[in-house]
This record gives structure tokens, C-alpha cells and sequence, in this order.
């Protein structure tokens, strides 16, 4: 907002409904949203009513959030071995011949 209020005065832009409309447009997707329908007869009222909104749609997700991880069921250490004597997948790097590169990129083949 500080930024904005900068650029608006270097600009030497003054017009409230057109700083309005600007600030508007740069806000997120889900605060536009919050006050699409609301108006502002000045900036600092817009600005003030940003913060709140985004203040409470922070608050919001991080309480979402923290009550899906207690959701979860804690991972125990059976869940965390190989199932069937399975082997993690080996993520060696070879670096393959040229010619050998050609010939898989020619086929269609895995390199």
C-alpha cells in the first residue's frame, strides 16, 4: 500500500475514483472478491478495509491448516518400511554414449 500511495504520488495522480479503481485491480483474487460490491469514498477507507480482509482470510487458512495436520493420523514407524520387501527405486545418474543417446532418441526410448 505504502508503494502504491508512492507511485500515485510521483504519477501526481490525485483523482480518488481513479486510485480507487487502480488499487482495486492490484489486490488479490479472494480480497477483490471480499469487497467487490463495497464503496469507498476515499483510498485510506479501501486501504483500511484491504487490511482487515486480508488479515481475516489469513487467519482463516492458517486455522484450516492447522486443523487439517490434526486431522492426519500420525505416521508410525510400520507405515514408514517397505512394504513386501520392496526396494526404494535406485536414482543413479549414467551418462549414456552419444551414440547410445542417438539411438534411444531415434526409438523412443527411455534415457
Amino acid at each position: 500500500m505504502q508503494e502504491f500511495d508512492q507511485l500515485a504520488e510521483i504519477a501526481g495522480q490525485t483523482g480518488q475514483a481513479f486510485l480507487i479503481d487502480q488499487f482495486r485491480r492490484n489486490l488479490k483474487p479472494e480480497v477483490q472478491e471480499k469487497l467487490l460490491r463495497q464503496i469507498f469514498a476515499t483510498l485510506q477507507l479501501l486501504q483500511s478495509a484491504t487490511i482487515e480482509w486480508d488479515n481475516t482470510i489469513f487467519e482463516f487458512k492458517r486455522q484450516q491448516r492447522a486443523r487439517d495436520q490434526s486431522k492426519r493420523p500420525p505416521v508410525t514407524q510400520k507405515q514408514r518400511q517397505p512394504i513386501h520387501d520392496e526396494v526404494p527405486m535406485d536414482l543413479d545418474f549414467t551418462k549414456l554414449a552419444p551414440d547410445e543417446l542417438e539411438r534411444r532418441k531415434r526409438n523412443w526410448l527411455c534415457f
